[in-house]
């Protein structure tokens, strides 16, 4: 369930998550081949 939040203390507090979470994040093509590449991984142990 989805809520909206417009107390000025919770947006700066769930923007200042958010930005952490995109700036440890890979770019977008290298994200992808990690995920190709762990799910090339694991099908060689199912």
């Amino acid at each position: 369930m989805a809520k909206i939040h417009d107390t000025p203390a919770i947006v700066d507090r769930l923007q200042g998550a958010y930005h952490l979470a995109l700036s440890d994040a890979l770019p977008l093509r290298e994200s992808l081949a990690l995920l190709k590449a762990t799910a090339k991984d694991y099908g060689h142990h199912a």
